[in-house]
């Protein structure tokens, strides 16, 4: 958990630093893009490292429980011991949960200005300059688009219990 709280506070550095990015100059509505790129893969590690330190929790939980969720449930239901564990697994979920939405809200933070930028761009521009733009723009989207692939498909394998899955052998 503690470096779960290292990268939260190296995300809200990120977005403490130099206000809303906001910019009406098309040439630096581009450079921030693709600084938002490289920043991108930092974002993501964040993320991943939020998440496997939360499947490490569930996994130490859960291991006396068949690694179900609802192995858990049921006997807190009838003992008290499993009701230790049902407190410690929600109060470490809680920790989880606010480490995502903090680390999320800093990424929203950090490419706020700049999105609202893009847009703008994308209405001022015309023709040409509009189509070069749009592509150029296009390039580091896709390239955020395929960190948050391979991102998900590392979480997935991590194979988290949640509302949808109720234990770690799916």
């Amino acid at each position: 958990m503690k470096k779960l709280f290292v990268l939260l506070f190296a995300g809200s550095l990120l977005a403490s630093c130099g206000g809303s990015g906001y910019t009406t100059e098309k040439e630096d509505v581009i450079a921030g893009y693709d600084d938002m790129k490289e920043d991108a893969q930092g974002h993501y590690d964040a993320l991943l490292e939020i998440q496997t330190s939360w499947a490490e929790d569930q996994k130490e939980i859960l291991k006396d429980y068949e690694n179900k969720w609802t192995k858990l449930i049921e006997k807190a239901a009838k003992d008290d011991d499993a009701k230790g564990d049902l407190e410690d697994y929600r109060n470490r979920e809680f920790k989880y949960e606010q480490a995502m939405a903090d680390q999320k809200t800093s990424w929203g933070d950090a490419t706020w200005g700049l999105e609202k930028a893009n847009s703008d761009q994308k209405e001022m521009l015309e023709g040409d300059a509009k189509v070069k733009f749009k592509a150029t723009i296009k390039k580091s989207t896709d390239a955020i688009a395929d960190i948050k692939k391979a991102y998900n498909e590392k979480v997935t394998a991590l194979k988290i219990v949640s509302s949808d899955t109720y234990d770690m052998d799916y």
